[in-house]
């Protein structure tokens, strides 16, 4: 599984073996010569009765490892066919011994003569590749988020509280770094169109096959269609487009394996995966961002399905548009998600955090929501909203289920952090959270599901307020929440206390009636006080006035300093939990 970041890079993670259920089917053997048997020809690339100096002007790098065994090469430049090396050479290399710079050059040149193959576009440029130590990257990359500022910090450090993953005194750019840190394979630079693969071998440095394929693809999309040209600006966003940018290479490589299995020798170093997650691992991070990787390729082979490759291709002019299109293709293109607002009624101490270069909001999705519900199985050992048996599927392209019955009904969503004038310096910070959905039942089931979450953080209702929670200080999350649901809306405010939460939205944790409480359960039972529609869709108390203008919702690029960054060990875990 692989993860194309915002910030340019696509990072590159092996899925452990063990009897793990891998995103495609493995290649064909372990380290393998490959000087042994005859050459095959197919239909895509017959082969050429041209010299064997090959394309005018063009160095030949597999003629020193092809063992003899080369085909001809053609009079100019055709798919399957690059540098001298058409997709059907054999290699005299050992890729367990490490390569050198002469095998180097000749594999990445087959690979690239593969992946057109596979995915029938052109290469119009090489592209170079290097492969370096883990300790090498780890020295690179130490220090990446270091530049950003104090404001999109924090409004990262709210997003993903928000999502109960990272905890009041966590820093969330320091999780994301640790998250990356020790499961990155390889990554593609859109800007300098070079791939870099990470090697986990203390010794020779070796290459991974199908992890090579997929970042040649990467490289290939980039050159056809530009992957900078897109708006990342939020973790919905970046899921969405990446539904197509990393579902692309996961089928490109689907397909380039199973000719691996029937018709190439593909070498691939032998490996358990390696690197697996540490305590300092955050799931919840991770599974915010795997969903395109789990879904994307499912989604490709749809396009594909209905219309090939043209299918394909025509899709980036008109990325999908949401998360929920990617887990359910058949919503592709038609149906899109609502743009929800938010009136802004917070008092005079709170106000939207604003950040100069990016989008003053987070937008999750239906993934980003799921993941919420997910993270707890890995978490825990007693997970309390879906078990390891129910998320994973056994299919080769869509690895994990991110449809749970809680956020299936997903149509929309919006949050805005809130900080007073001290919290650069306390990291106090408070949040309205606004969900909407297909039904008022689908935001019932988000409304009890949540509310269990919050009992499962450790939060006990507050009995003389309507629907609010609090955590008490010392957890992970402290903090007071209300949390009120309105036909197909369910809002969410936060505070670092409950006399805090009408100052960040006027009319939230109203008083109760003062009638006999029963003990508080996991569902909200307190009557709710009389609310009238403030035209946003969230109810305003009566005597709530609403005068205050929303917030900009204008989209810019740059929302939080990073998009979804890693993608990692996931099956064997699954296994052990079963």
């Amino acid at each position: 599984m692989r993860a194309f970041a915002a910030v340019g890079l696509t990072l590159l993670v092996l899925l452990a073996a063990s009897g793990a259920a891998a995103a495609a089917p493995s290649p064909a053997g372990g380290a393998v010569n490959e000087a042994s048997g005859p050459a095959t020809g197919t239909a895509d690339s017959p082969p050429s009765p041209a010299a064997a100096s090959g394309a005018a002007g063009v160095d030949d790098v597999c003629e020193a490892v092809a063992g003899g065994t080369q085909r001809p090469n053609p009079d100019s430049d055709r798919l399957g066919w690059e540098q001298g090396c058409w997709h059907d050479d054999p290699l005299a290399v050992t890729v367990e011994d490490g390569l050198n710079e002469t095998e180097l050059d000749a594999v990445v040149a087959r690979t690239m003569a593969r992946v057109e193959s596979v995915r029938q576009l052109e290469f119009e440029s090489d592209v170079p590749v290097s492969v370096i130590s883990r300790q090498t990257f780890k020295e690179q990359n130490s220090g990446a988020f270091e530049n950003v500022s104090a404001k999109a910090n924090l409004h990262q450090d709210v997003k993903y509280e928000a999502l109960f993953f990272v905890g009041e005194n966590e820093d969330a750019l320091d999780q994301l770094e640790a998250n990356r840190g020790g499961s990155v394979l390889g990554y593609y630079s859109p800007g300098s169109d070079r791939i870099v693969i990470v090697s986990d071998s203390d010794g020779p440095l070796q290459v991974d096959g199908p992890t090579l394929a997929h970042e040649l693809a990467h490289a290939l999309q980039d050159q056809h269609f530009d992957l900078t040209r897109y708006d990342r600006s939020t973790t919905e966003e970046d899921n969405a487009v990446n539904g197509l940018v990393e579902g692309d290479p996961t089928f490109t490589e689907y397909r380039y394996n199973q000719r691996c299995d029937d018709e190439w020798r593909c070498p691939s170093r032998s490996s358990d995966g390696g690197n697996r997650p540490g305590p300092e691992f955050d799931w919840g991070i991770y599974f915010a961002g795997y969903q395109p990787y789990s879904d994307g390729g499912s989604f490709v082979q749809r396009l594909y399905e209905q219309g090939g490759w043209a299918a394909v291709n025509a899709a980036y002019e008109n990325p999908p548009a949401s998360s929920e299109q990617v887990m359910y293709p058949e919503k592709y293109p038609g149906e899109t998600p609502t743009n929800v607002t938010v009136a802004d009624r917070s008092g005079d101490a709170w106000r939207v955090l604003d950040l100069e270069d990016g989008v003053d909001y987070a937008v999750y999705g239906e993934a980003g929501m799921a993941s919420m519900f997910i993270s707890p199985t890995y978490d825990d050992l007693s997970p309390e909203f879906v078990s390891s048996n129910e998320l994973t599927t056994g299919d080769d392209l869509d690895s994990l289920d991110y449809s749970l019955p809680y956020t299936d009904g997903w149509d929309g969503d919006k949050l805005y952090p809130y900080v007073t004038d001290d919290s650069l310096e306390t990291g106090e910070t408070g949040y309205v959270w606004k969900t909407v959905w297909d039904s008022p039942a689908d935001a019932r089931d988000f409304e009890r599901a949540y509310v269990e979450m919050l009992n499962y953080r450790g939060a006990e209702a507050v009995s003389d307020r309507i629907d609010t929670y609090r955590i008490p200080d010392g957890r992970p999350y402290g903090d007071a929440f209300y949390v009120n649901r309105t036909g197909d809306t369910v809002v969410v405010v936060n505070a670092p206390s409950v006399e805090q939460l009408r100052g960040v939205r006027a009319g939230a944790a109203p008083e109760a009636t003062p009638t006999p409480t029963a003990t508080p359960t996991a569902t909200p039972t307190a009557t709710r006080t009389p609310t009238t529609d403030d035209g946003d869709g969230s109810p305003t108390p009566s005597s709530a006035p609403d005068d205050s203008p929303a917030p900009s919702t204008t989209t810019s690029p740059g929302f939080g300093v990073v998009a979804t960054l890693v993608a990692a060990l996931v099956a064997a875990v699954l296994a052990r939990r079963r």
